[in-house]
């Protein structure tokens, strides 16, 4: 009975994305920025049942603290605006989200998202990060923190 129940949940996930219903998926968000990279079915697979194994395992995870010098919070956020498009189109980049603090706006939070350290060191090699983050960014910025995480195996 089991295999007939997977089945079925595999043939409504399939008919959905087919029909381009996204109710599927975890969230929008991520789908939208690897939706371009993976197949469909990969896609679904990936949002719909988890991890796979051997992702969950090299997954590196970035958190990046900004605090901008003061009054320097609009031409950061500029900055990291252009930046964006460009890491979400990267090969091995998984999430890349920029947010503002609302209580502090020199204040930045970001969460970097790789599918293994190689593909971190590939971003940090672009021209576009040598250019927008080490030459641009960094001098208007007060202090900058970035912590790395691996994924926690159950």
């Amino acid at each position: 009975m089991r295999r007939k129940e997977q089945a079925a949940t595999k043939r409504t996930t399939d008919a959905r994305q087919e029909k381009g219903d996204t109710d599927c998926f975890v969230c929008t968000r991520e789908r939208q920025s690897v939706y371009s990279r993976r197949r469909d079915t990969e896609v679904s697979e990936w949002f719909t049942y988890g991890y796979r194994q051997k992702e969950r395992m090299t997954v590196v995870v970035l958190t990046a603290n900004y605090l901008c010098k003061t009054g320097m919070g609009d031409a950061v956020e500029k900055a990291l605006r252009e930046m964006i498009p460009l890491v979400e189109q990267e090969n091995g980049c998984i999430h890349y989200l920029v947010n503002r603090s609302k209580d502090n706006p020199d204040a930045f939070l970001l969460f970097e998202q790789y599918e293994d350290e190689q593909a971190l060191a590939r971003h940090s090699e672009t021209p576009y990060f040598k250019r927008i983050v080490l030459d641009t960014v960094i001098p208007m910025l007060e202090k900058r923190e970035r912590t790395l995480y691996t994924p926690v195996q159950a």
